[in-house]
């Protein structure tokens, strides 16, 4: 079987179509002039290709297209370690790169598997890159979203349907990630910088309320109607500021204007390469993956930490809280639950930690 899948991916990956093979290569610039060969898929050799070979794709295809108006491309990036992901070696972490079109049904993005496969990269491998995972992000976008490339989507892609061909023309809307890859993707310094948040300019970190001004608000605040929102056009002032600061002043002063502004200057990412400001927009195309950030790293896993911690100071032990769990029995594509999902080492202070794929059926129960 084993042998069977690998010939079949291989067969699959060679098919010629009017857009050259499924996957194609691409050469990753380095800091030492030394490109790096990636193999990727070709997103409109891969349409066409599953569009001749699937007549459900192409019926889905037809169903989501609007005649002259371009379909809308969403990028999802996401770190994955294979075997224990708990373990902490970085040597075998990839980098899973896919794509999807928003006008697709509910049902189809809802499913993993569903969604299209771009490329994957090793996270080592991907540091080595000019400009990283942001610059890698970089070159994708200038082959297959630019107007300029002979290869990009824009131009529309022919796909064979029950009645007869369809131009599918597309767009690129934004990135769908967590928090930690839009930290990279969009230059910001993150949680080391005063200015914490990619898409706001009044969240600051750590400065003490009683000298808070100007209308700063820190990063335990809820208010919506606080916060004071970046626009794409204020992202790339300050990236200009930095651009300057850096031909002008010395580093010390160019860092120290980081940490206050909350964005680094890095001059082959995403929000410095000018050949992609008009398809790159820093603040329209920052999709947070609620999963991975309300779900897994904010509301859901702070509040279901804090009702087992009132649970618990009422008499009710996490034995009990575990044996309410094994009765009930999941579907079968859920596998099992397991009795080490709520211990006393992932209870927390201020939450229970959890991966999000588990924190879901946690939730439910």
């Amino acid at each position: 079987m084993r042998r069977s899948l690998q010939h079949a991916m291989e067969a699959h990956s060679k098919t010629n179509t009017p857009y050259g093979p499924v996957v194609q290569t691409l050469l990753l610039p380095t800091d030492d002039d030394d490109p790096i060969p990636w193999e990727c898929c070709n997103p409109m050799a891969l349409i066409y290709h599953l569009a001749s070979i699937s007549v459900a794709f192409s019926d889905i295809m037809v169903k989501s297209h609007t005649p002259g108006v371009p379909m809308r491309i969403v990028i999802y990036v996401d770190e994955c370690q294979p075997g224990n992901p708990l373990r902490p070696e970085k040597s075998r972490c990839l980098q899973c790169i896919y794509f999807a079109f928003v006008e697709w049904p509910a049902w189809l993005l809802q499913r993993s598997g569903a969604w299209l496969n771009l490329g994957f990269i090793r996270t080592p491998l991907a540091n080595t890159v000019r400009g990283g995972l942001s610059g890698l992000m970089s070159v994708l976008l200038q082959r297959f979203f630019s107007p300029a490339s002979d290869k990009s989507i824009l131009h529309g892609v022919t796909i064979d349907t029950r009645n007869g061909p369809l131009v599918v023309k597309a767009v690129f809307v934004g990135f769908l990630a967590d928090d930690a890859c839009h930290t990279h993707l969009s230059s910001c310094v993150g949680s080391s910088g005063i200015h914490v948040c990619a898409t706001c300019t009044n969240v600051v970190h750590r400065l003490d309320a009683d000298v808070l001004g100007d209308g700063l608000v820190t990063a335990a605040c809820t208010d919506c109607a606080a916060f004071r929102p970046h626009t794409n056009d204020s992202i790339r002032e300050v990236a200009d500021t930095l651009a300057v600061l850096h031909a002008t002043r010395s580093n010390t002063v160019l860092k120290q204007h980081q940490t206050r502004l909350g964005f680094k200057y890095a001059p082959h990412e995403l929000l410095y390469e000018p050949s992609i400001r008009h398809i790159y927009r820093p603040v329209d195309h920052c999709l947070r993956d609620w999963m991975h950030i309300f779900l897994n790293g904010g509301i859901a896993n702070t509040e279901v930490g804090l009702i087992l911690h009132v649970a618990v100071s009422h008499g009710v032990s996490l034995d009990h809280v575990r044996a309410f769990f094994s009765e009930f029995t999941l579907p079968r594509k859920y596998g099992k639950i397991q009795t080490n999902w709520i211990t006393e080492n992932r209870l927390k202070d201020d939450s229970l930690s959890s991966f999000a794929i588990i924190l879901l059926t946690i939730v439910t129960i």
